[in-house]
């Protein structure tokens, strides 16, 4: 019994570093002049910039979602920041290994979809 636990704990150790794996990478697209651009670590970090602006953070996959977190900041380094995201918490659909769609929640923006760079999968 206690074969069969350990080996369900292994298999999903497994299946959660293979998503992680399939996953991360880097991520851009220009829409309407602006440039996106997401780097997701395979550590769980990531590193998210819109126009001027980005935050870093964990990220975790639910299902076909990437659930990206930024770390929180001091207020008044938050102030001091030019370029920082209020935006705390983003989603974004996994459509393939290669593209990602992503809308903020913030801002009245269209769906973007976000392509892996070519030569990093």
């Amino acid at each position: 019994m206690k074969y069969y636990v350990l080996l369900s704990i292994l298999f999903v150790f497994f299946c959660y570093s293979c998503k992680t794996q399939f996953v991360s990478g880097e991520f851009s697209t220009i829409n309407k002049g602006i440039g996106y651009s997401l780097i997701l670590r395979n550590d769980s970090s990531f590193q998210i910039e819109k126009w001027y602006q980005g935050c870093s953070g964990r990220w975790k996959v639910q299902s076909d979602t990437i659930i990206l977190t930024c770390d929180e900041l001091e207020p008044i380094v938050r102030w001091l920041a030019s370029g920082y995201i209020d935006e705390r918490i983003h989603t974004l659909k996994i459509i393939n290994k290669n593209k990602l769609k992503y809308r903020s929640t913030l801002t009245n923006e269209k769906t973007i979809f976000l392509k892996r760079k070519k030569g990093r999968i």
